[in-house]
Parts: structure tokens; C-alpha cells; sequence
């Protein structure tokens, strides 16, 4: 099986449409009757293949099977993996592979919340996935740097990022709090409009309106 996966994956590849569909049903099949414990480890390595189409592919198929796995059979492939391998695809550079991870990491979250309720539910007849991290933001932070946790909670609860913006922090934009910035040590403060007239305040004795 190992054997037929690169070829159909390089001729998922090409240009030649009628060429690249078959292989492309070839491959979507091969995940509906293949064992997902089985295909998952031997698709895996074409995950980081050189290829961006050939990655592409594999994180379509890979995606693909992981509900296959089930419940426990995520618990036992491991979800920590599965997580790692949506939050690597996620920052690829072809939509193809950012889609599949995306649909990867929800389906990571689902069967994620469903083990939490369900471990909670029955005490230690069904354990969790991770006792320790209760809640799916805690899980991706134990589990991946900031910035893929971050990149995996944006798709899946659409945990907002602030990164400052040429400098001035995010909470600083047009309609946000006034800015209080100093220019040759007096204070100008950007105040809101009234009646489309700036309202200036008065710092000591200068008084600068914007």
C-alpha cells in the first residue's frame, strides 16, 4: 500500500485534469476502506514532502481519515500528534493543505469536547484525552507554541490576536480610546469630535487640539 501512495500522489499532482482526478478518487477511496490506524502513519512523512502539491494531497486524504479513527482511536493514535499535524499544515503556503488542516482541527475539537463531556459524565469508565487540560484553549497551549496555538484557536473558537500595528497597539485604532501621545514635552491628546469641531483639553497652560 506504502508502494501506491506516491504514485497516486504525484499523479494527483499534474496538470492533466483527467489524470489527476482519477488519482485523486483513487486516493479519497483508499481512505474509506483503508484502516485509518494503518494509512495514517504511512501518510504522515508526505506531509513534509518538498512538493506543495504533494502535501496538499496528503493533508486532503489525512484529514479525511482521521474521523475514521473514532473516539478512542484518536486517544490511541494520540491527539497531541493529530494537533501538531493541523497546526503545520495550517501555515502552508497552499490553500488546499491550510483548508484540509482547518477541517482537521475542528474535527480535533469536536471529538476533543466530546471526550471532556463524556469523561466527566462517567468518572473513569471513559477517561478524558487530558485530564489535566479541562477546557480545548488549555489542551492547544499545553500541546503547541503560542503561535500555533494561537493559529489552531483562531480557527476553532475565534480567539481574536492584537499584535501592535506599525507600533501603536490595536486598541489604538480610529474610533478606539483617545491616544495621549507627547510631542517637544507637551502632552497632545487626540480627543473625539463635537459637531465635527475637535475638542481640545488643556494640560498646565498649552493646550494643543487634533
Amino acid at each position: 500500500m506504502c508502494s501506491q501512495l506516491m504514485p497516486l500522489f504525484l499523479k494527483s499532482s499534474q496538470d492533466k485534469r483527467f489524470v489527476c482526478e482519477a488519482a485523486e478518487a483513487a486516493l479519497i477511496s483508499m481512505t474509506s476502506w483503508i484502516s485509518p490506524s494503518v494509512l495514517l502513519p504511512k501518510m504522515q512523512p508526505y506531509l513534509k514532502n518538498r512538493n506543495p502539491r504533494i502535501r496538499a494531497k496528503a493533508s486532503v486524504c489525512f484529514s479525511k481519515s482521521v474521523p475514521r479513527l473514532g473516539l478512542e482511536g484518536i486517544k490511541e493514535y494520540g491527539m497531541d500528534k493529530l494537533i501538531q499535524v493541523a497546526a503545520t499544515q495550517l501555515s502552508d503556503q497552499l490553500p488546499e493543505s491550510r483548508e484540509a488542516a482547518r477541517n482537521l482541527s475542528l474535527e480535533l475539537q469536536a471529538f476533543y469536547e466530546k471526550s471532556q463531556a463524556s469523561g466527566s459524565a462517567e468518572d473513569e469508565s471513559a477517561p478524558a484525552i487530558s485530564p489535566e487540560a479541562e477546557t480545548w484553549e488549555a489542551f492547544c497551549l499545553s500541546k503547541l507554541s503560542t503561535l500555533s496555538a494561537q493559529a489552531i484557536l483562531r480557527v476553532t473558537v475565534g480567539v481574536p490576536v492584537a499584535p501592535k500595528e506599525g507600533g501603536i497597539s490595536a486598541a489604538l485604532k480610529e474610533g478606539a480610546v483617545p491616544a495621549a501621545m507627547k510631542e517637544g514635552g507637551i502632552s497632545v491628546v487626540v480627543a473625539p469630535k463635537e459637531g465635527g469641531v475637535p475638542v481640545a483639553t488643556k494640560e498646565g497652560a498649552a493646550a494643543v487640539g487634533c
